[in-house]
């Protein structure tokens, strides 16, 4: 049965030290925030990659973190709306995310991503 909280943001940091010692997995959510033609919420990849998340952390007992949005767009930076950084600065970001990730006891770190490419 799943937990009833998955959610970093969600959990007291007592709560999420007594977490990490039932389930060392956490997954990191990457999505972008830009266009998605006119049908579709800016939001799309990001939500994709939190709701994978989410479904790994009930198969796991894992924990989900807050997705980063604000990532490289490539072709849709054009766009209103549409944040994009550059690559390597996401690279930096997500390196260092992942490195303070493991510094705390997390040893099983998904960086889940979702782009339509």
């Amino acid at each position: 049965m799943p937990r009833k909280k998955a959610l970093v943001d969600e959990f007291t940091w007592p709560e999420l030290f007594d977490g990490i010692k039932d389930s060392d997995v956490a997954s990191f959510p990457v999505g972008t925030q830009e266009c998605h033609g006119p049908n579709l919420p800016m939001g799309t990849d990001m939500y994709v990659a939190a709701g994978a998340g989410a479904l790994a952390a009930d198969q796991t007992g894992g924990m989900v973190l807050h997705p980063l949005a604000y990532n490289f767009c490539g072709a849709t930076s054009g766009y209103r709306g549409t944040v994009s950084i550059p690559m390597e600065l996401q690279m930096q970001v997500v390196k260092a995310v992942i490195r303070n990730l493991w510094e705390q006891e997390f040893r099983a770190i998904s960086c889940r991503a979702m782009r339509n490419r």
